[in-house]
């Protein structure tokens, strides 16, 4: 029974020191927990993928075009950064069409892939924009060769492609379209 006194004795002094010089020691806890959260949590770049899959299907003569286009982040590529420090995962757009059930196109789609087509009344706009995705251009397509948009911009904005794929072979044509209200009109030829 003389033990319990001494014990409660000693639990308070401990307590006692502990708290006289806990302050900085709590400050010190909260600290190391504060850091360890964030270094949990990095700020890492959003993605921008409005459409991530369409699927269409176009029948030209005799045959069925059946396209699959899928817009992904592609964490490999260069970050985006756009206008307000805001970091975006630039996308990859990969475009497979089956005619009559077998794989006749398979490739995929980078901005890059499309910088040596912007003309300069564009290029501020490709730029400072990303390829926001593609899509099936039904009226521009036909047996030799299927046409795709492409978009490459920011916000709705910026200018577009065709590009033509020729089935079997993967054989890509890029060029700049000016039929759509979101291009500049093509530079003057001098």
């Amino acid at each position: 029974m003389k033990q319990i006194p001494s014990l409660l004795m000693a639990a308070v002094c401990g307590s006692w020191l502990c708290s006289a010089c806990g302050s900085s020691d709590k400050e010190a806890k909260q600290a190391d927990t504060t850091a360890v959260v964030v270094a949990q949590q990095p700020n890492l770049p959003q993605t921008n993928v409005s459409f991530p899959e369409l699927r269409d299907t176009v029948r030209l003569g005799a045959s069925v075009y059946a396209c699959q286009i899928i817009t992904e982040p592609d964490e490999t590529l260069p970050i985006f950064v756009d206008n307000q420090e805001q970091e975006f995962y630039q996308n990859r757009v990969t475009v497979r069409v089956t005619r009559d059930g077998q794989e006749v196109i398979s490739r995929s789609f980078v901005k890059d892939d499309f910088s040596q087509y912007a003309v300069a009344s564009t290029r501020q706009d490709f730029d400072g924009g990303m390829l926001t995705g593609m899509s099936l251009n039904r009226e521009a397509s036909d047996a030799g060769r299927l046409c795709f948009w492409a978009v490459v911009g920011w916000c709705g904005e910026g200018p577009t492609f065709r590009v033509y794929i020729q089935p079997g072979s993967n054989q890509v044509s890029i060029e700049q379209d000016f039929s759509s209200v979101d291009n500049s009109m093509p530079d003057e030829v001098m």
